[in-house]
C-alpha cells in the first residue's frame, strides 16, 4: 500500500484538527506534537512517530500512520475510522472519553 502526499497530508491535517494540536507544514515535511505525542512525515517516504515510551524512526509514511493510529487509541485518544485501508477515514473522529464505549462497540 502506497498513499500519495497529498493523501498523507490531509490525513495529518485531519488528526492535528481532531487533537487540536497546530500541525507544521512545508512542500516536505508535515507532522504535529502535542502532550506525549509527535509524529513527522517526509514527502521522501519515511517519518517517525512517538506516543508516550512507544517509538518509530525512519520507517515507512504509512507504517508511522498506522502505529501512531493504534498507539493513540492505547493511550486513550480513540481515532476513529471508517475506510478499508485503516488510514484516515473521512468519517476519523477522536474520542477523548477513553471510558465511554465506542460506537463500534456498543
Amino acid at each position: 500500500m502506497t498513499l500519495s502526499w497529498p493523501h498523507i497530508r490531509r490525513v495529518v491535517t485531519r488528526y492535528a484538527a481532531l487533537l487540536d494540536v497546530v500541525m507544521r507544514s512545508d512542500p516536505e515535511v508535515c507532522g504535529f506534537s502535542g502532550d506525549g505525542f509527535q509524529i513527522s512525515l517526509h514527502h521522501s517516504g519515511k517519518g517517525d512517530c512517538t506516543v508516550g515510551r512507544l517509538s518509530l524512526v525512519d520507517c515507512s509514511n504509512e507504517l508511522v500512520l498506522l502505529e501512531f493510529e493504534r498507539w493513540m487509541e492505547q493511550a486513550g485518544h480513540h481515532i476513529l475510522r471508517a475506510d478499508t485501508d485503516g488510514i484516515g477515514g473521512d468519517s476519523a473522529a477522536v474520542d477523548d472519553a477513553p471510558n465511554r464505549p465506542r460506537a463500534d462497540q456498543a
